[in-house]
This record gives C-alpha cells, sequence and structure tokens, in this order.
C-alpha cells in the first residue's frame, strides 16, 4: 500500500507531511512522490525475475 511505503521511510513521511500541511504538492514533493514509487515498482519487478544458467542478456524486461 501506498501509505505504509510513504511512511516507512524519512522522504515518504516528508511528502505526506507537505501534503498534510498544504493541502497538495508542490513540484519537488511530487518529483519525489514519483521517485519513491517509482523505485519500489521497479524493486518488486527484478525480486521477482528468475535467473537462468547461461543467459546473460534479456529480450525485454
Amino acid at each position: 500500500p501506498l501509505f505504509r511505503l510513504l511512511s516507512d521511510s524519512n522522504e515518504g513521511s516528508s511528502v505526506l507531511r507537505a501534503y498534510l500541511n498544504d493541502g497538495y504538492l508542490e513540484k519537488n514533493a511530487r518529483n519525489l512522490l514519483t521517485r519513491i514509487i517509482v523505485d519500489n515498482e521497479v524493486n518488486c519487478q527484478l525480486d521477482e525475475a528468475e535467473r537462468v544458467e547461461g543467459v546473460r542478456l534479456l529480450k525485454s524486461l
């Protein structure tokens, strides 16, 4: 869940605080929010990849 992802990190907590205080996110906070979400999704995608012996390059991810 997004709330847990944000509340578990210092950067995410800053984004939450900014939104709760102002009711909106400024550009830097929106960029930070995007980075937090994308980094988490990339890690989830790569964690599930299976390694196959002898394969060094995937056609696509």
